[in-house]
């Protein structure tokens, strides 16, 4: 009938709305029961998200740069900010990014106060804002270095 153009018989015409019917009958309960799979699949997500959440901040705590004494790093640091060429103020400097890392990086960074009393920069003629935007870098850089005499 779907692919013929002829209309049905009283007979089919009779099954036909019987069928149709019965599956409007059935059509809501199965939304309700979508909408219920669609709530569990919602809950199972929150969950799958909260356990991969906890193994990823959890697996960090096992890792075996935890277990490196700071003495070791302020080695590496050290090793590392020597390499530098240039100006240390810049951006993308070690100093700068070792100290974004991460919190204990950073700790580690500021209470080596040998790495901050060697101060390179360049004079040029700059508008007010950068200028004081360098003059804090400076401020915080000697601060850094505690008392320890400054090389610049």
């Amino acid at each position: 009938l779907l692919v013929s153009n002829r209309a049905p018989t009283a007979q089919e015409e009779q099954h036909i709305r019987l069928q149709i019917e019965q599956m409007k009958k059935t059509i809501p309960g199965l939304d309700e029961k979508l909408a219920e799979i669609r709530q569990a699949l919602h809950q199972l997500s929150s969950i799958r998200h909260t356990m991969a959440r906890f193994v990823q901040v959890h697996t960090s705590i096992l890792s075996p740069m935890r277990k490196f004494p700071p003495e070791i790093w302020t080695e590496i640091f050290t090793i590392c900010c020597a390499q530098v060429q240039g100006v240390p103020l810049a951006r993308g400097s070690p100093h700068l990014v070792l100290t974004s890392v991460c919190r204990n990086w950073r700790s580690i960074m500021i209470l080596a106060r040998h790495l901050w009393s060697t101060i390179t920069f360049r004079t040029s003629f700059a508008i007010p804002p950068v200028l004081d935007a360098r003059y804090d870098q400076l401020q915080t850089w000697i601060s850094r270095s505690d008392r320890l005499p400054l090389m610049l």
